[in-house]
């Protein structure tokens, strides 16, 4: 029997998408797309910096739309299957698989200690982004925008003389030329019981951050006098957040009114 295992619908243990829907066999099937090009990205997290890399999903799909794209993250429940073909939440099982894995191209855009071991031991023809030298701290691996964005992580001086934004700055690391795409936030959320007056200006305080960056939160009476003012100036007001923000903004809500 025919199995064509290069097709992007391929599961290996599971049946396919359009034998499933159609009851077709790979030996007469009109559905089958043969994978172009084998790519992972690692990029693991937080939530905020997973949704800022999106846009580079938009450049890889316009440049090899039959790409078999893995990526690799603490947060995969954000990325959309329409763009992803494998989200892999960070995992033994999963590095694991991909450590045993040959890609075509390997993107890592992280300087994390997990990203750059993983860069050094996967194997893949192309690697772009970053990798671990001999003393196991993070590397850029060949060219020029990889080092500048490696020399604004390890200087301050250098960091603020940078005027490029972070999406302009991974299209280069990848040899893409960034013509403004747009983010790909496409997660179905539950609004049903979320009581909001839409008939004010409706405006969210996001009040958290990535625990590498708390020098950059306000003080909890900041947000309180914040909200206090919006919403004594008629509009409506909602607190933001993920799990480690919920208690937190149930306090700030309740202490603004």
């Amino acid at each position: 029997m025919l199995i064509k295992t290069d097709c992007r619908f391929y599961k290996g243990d599971i049946p396919c998408k359009p034998h499933k829907e159609f009851g077709v066999h790979c030996d007469s099937c009109t559905y089958y797309k043969k994978i172009s090009i084998n790519i992972l990205i690692i990029k693991l997290g937080a939530i905020g910096d997973i949704i800022r890399t999106t846009p580079l999903l938009r450049k890889l799909r316009a440049n090899y739309p039959d790409a078999n794209i893995y990526w690799l993250t603490y947060s995969p429940e954000i990325l959309s299957d329409d763009w992803v073909d494998y989200r892999l939440n960070v995992s033994i099982d999963n590095i694991e698989h991909i450590k045993s894995m040959q890609f075509d191209w390997l993107i890592n855009l992280d300087k994390d200690k997990i990203a750059i071991a993983l860069t050094e031991s996967i194997e893949a023809e192309k690697k772009s982004g970053f990798t671990m030298d001999k003393f196991g701290n993070a590397q850029p691996i060949s060219n020029k925008a990889e080092e500048q964005k490696w020399l604004t992580g390890i200087f301050n001086d250098i960091s603020k003389q940078n005027t490029k934004h972070y999406v302009l700055e991974i299209f280069e690391i990848c040899g893409f030329e960034f013509n403004n795409e747009e983010y790909i936030l496409e997660v179905k959320i539950d609004k049903s019981k979320w009581d909001i007056d839409k008939s004010k200006k409706v405006i969210g305080l996001n009040t958290g951050c990535s625990g590498r960056w708390t020098s950059r939160l306000w003080p909890n009476e900041y947000w309180i006098e914040l909200a206090s003012k919006l919403l004594k100036s008629s509009y409506e007001v909602i607190f933001l957040g993920g799990e480690q923000e919920h208690e937190k903004n149930r306090m700030l809500a309740e202490k603004s009114g």
